[in-house]
């Protein structure tokens, strides 16, 4: 988010010292699919990996939660990556996917009911 912040930002500035209108709605319009499929593409890989391999982003570490399978592992690739699909595909209809957590017992969101997953807080033993 951060470096499309950046690139528009750059696109602003370049405007005012050239002068030229360079981003014009029909410039956005080809512009959308490509930078849509690529923030998909990027989310997906990012989180798949980071799931796959601990449970967690760097994000959930922080806030100390993981993703977990039945068995209280880390998910496999195969669910990490179907659990991120389902995660995009659920949060289309007005993120109805996720907000059927606050209707589950286990607070679990659609694509972690299909995908056998669980988002766990860690306790920390001191």
């Amino acid at each position: 988010m951060c470096n499309l912040g950046l690139a528009a930002l750059t696109l602003v500035l370049a405007e005012a010292v050239t002068g030229e209108k360079l981003l014009t709605p029909e410039r956005l319009k080809m512009l959308a699919l490509p930078l849509a499929g690529l923030f998909f593409t990027l989310t997906f890989a990012y989180t798949t990996f980071f799931h796959t391999l601990y449970g967690r982003t760097p994000g959930k570490w922080v806030t100390g939660i993981r993703v977990l399978d039945e068995t209280g592992n880390p998910p496999r690739f195969g669910r990490s990556a179907l659990r991120m699909v389902l995660a995009f595909v659920s949060a289309l209809p007005l993120f109805a996917g996720v907000a059927i957590a606050l209707f589950s017992r286990r607070r679990q969101t659609l694509y972690d009911k299909l995908t056998g997953t669980y988002v766990v807080r860690l306790i920390e033993v001191r």
